[in-house]
């Protein structure tokens, strides 16, 4: 029976190259041909947001180079609803928030007029080098969601954000762009999407949280104060023994996650912003002065963790999700 491709040596080689090009990507904030024509090749490109193995890439991957971890699940969002566009010689983009509008969808500016889409999107995954976009637009006062392929009715504009620099976050506007494959039921395709990605968005939480965890471990047993290790303080190896536990916590929530989506997918994802947040508060303050410098993992993660909060539904939308249940 051949390895799972997360075991495979030839992943091995991908995720070292991806690390190797993790600082670069986020000092010049540029995504990566050579690593996105590798993810082709590992078919990861048609993946959709389910299953245990794809979980363990995202989570490897996070571990290396999170910027790339976060293009693959934004990419696998867009397959959710067009499953049928999963080519592996295409990458995609998921293009909800505009510039006046995010977790209200109803307030959607962008159009569909006569099978073609105005508008504009933002904070868009991927937006720098997608070759397709799922776009929510509003026709006759009713949401859709539909594909749009990039052609020149499509422009792109970059964003210089700090989190997830690498990861081609961008603004799109689409004057006349033609649509094809529109889904009626925009909001409720939306809504599904996200309820599939949440745990996969946590995975390359839990994935950062445990690398910066092993970097501030393994500094805490070398760097000697007073005559011994930093670890030998319990005010060091306490919080960090507290983050252990929350991580492992986290890891078992997202696999539950996987079996009771509609249950517990917002509460995988607050958990997660909650957890990478601290995680990477304590580990960068282990660090003291050399967390702070840039090129460092748990610098660029401490950067990063602050999207959690935000991205695929804010925490408070989370909160007034799972609040719903009651």
């Amino acid at each position: 029976m051949p390895l799972p491709l997360s075991d495979s040596p030839e992943f091995s080689k991908f995720l070292s190259r991806a690390e190797k090009l993790a600082t670069e990507m986020d000092r010049g904030n540029e995504m990566k041909i050579e690593l996105i024509e590798k993810a082709k090749e590992f078919g990861l490109l048609s993946l959709k947001p389910e299953g245990e193995e794809f979980l363990k890439i995202v989570e490897e991957l996070s571990k290396r180079n999170q910027s790339l971890a976060l293009s693959l699940v934004a990419n696998s969002m867009f397959l959710v609803e067009f499953e049928e566009w999963g080519s592996a010689e295409t990458l995609h983009a998921f293009a909800i928030t505009e510039p006046k509008s995010g977790s209200d969808l109803k307030a959607c500016r962008t159009k569909l007029n006569d099978g073609k889409v105005y508008g504009v999107k933002t904070l868009v995954t991927n937006a720098e080098l997608a070759e397709s976009f799922a776009v929510l637009a509003s026709e006759s006062g009713r949401l859709k969601l539909c594909v749009v392929r990039r052609d020149d009715k499509v422009k792109v504009r970059k964003l210089n954000v700090s989190s997830f620099r690498g990861s081609g976050i961008g603004v799109v506007k689409f004057d006349g762009a033609e649509a094809e494959d529109v889904k009626e039921e925009g909001t409720k395709a939306v809504m599904r999407t996200l309820t599939y990605s949440r745990p996969f968005f946590s995975a390359i939480a839990l994935g950062m949280s445990e690398r910066c965890l092993e970097v501030a471990i393994n500094y805490a047993k070398r760097r000697r104060a007073f005559g011994k290790s930093v670890l030998e303080f319990q005010g060091v190896s306490f919080q960090l023994a507290e983050c252990v536990t929350e991580v492992e916590a986290l890891r078992c929530l997202i696999l539950e996650a996987l079996r009771k989506r509609e249950h517990l997918s917002a509460v995988c994802k607050l958990f997660a912003a909650k957890t990478v947040k601290k995680v990477t508060d304590v580990c960068l303050q282990v660090l003291a002065g050399h967390g702070l410098i840039r090129g460092g993992y748990v610098e660029r993660a401490y950067r990063d963790a602050k999207a959690f909060d935000v991205g695929e539904g804010t925490s408070e939308i989370m909160k007034l999700l799972i609040s719903r249940r009651f």
